[in-house]
């Protein structure tokens, strides 16, 4: 019963709460991206943004168990550590994520720029 009620309120979760935030989100990313390109953008930005945000979304529900500290005496029962370095590992994986999707985006821009010219 219990796996039941927090299957169920996941769906809920999900459909009434997170879906509309992050739709809401990336559409707000396409009419920013097109509002702003007076011209037609060789590279878009969009999906070097989506990319890294999904890992950093998917790495948090991975995380937040440790994040928010929960069974942490379990936890240090378990394995003789704290959960204090949870937040920053996720802090760095996700600024990680989003470096190497800009230096992709500048390498993807640098060889549209070459192969205009």
């Amino acid at each position: 019963q219990s796996i039941a009620v927090w299957f169920a309120a996941a769906i809920v979760a999900h459909d009434l709460v997170l879906f509309p935030i992050y739709a809401g989100v990336d559409r707000l990313l396409v009419a920013f991206g097109s509002r702003r390109a007076r011209r037609p953008v060789a590279v878009p930005i969009l999906n070097y943004v989506r990319v890294p945000a999904l890992g950093a979304g998917l790495a948090l529900l991975m995380f937040l168990p440790g994040i928010i500290k929960q069974g942490a005496p379990t936890y240090l029962a378990a394995t003789g550590q704290t959960q204090d370095p949870f937040l920053g590992r996720w802090l760095l994986l996700t600024a990680a994520m989003f470096a190497v999707s800009a230096t992709a985006y500048a390498v993807a821009l640098i060889t549209a720029h070459r192969e205009s010219q």
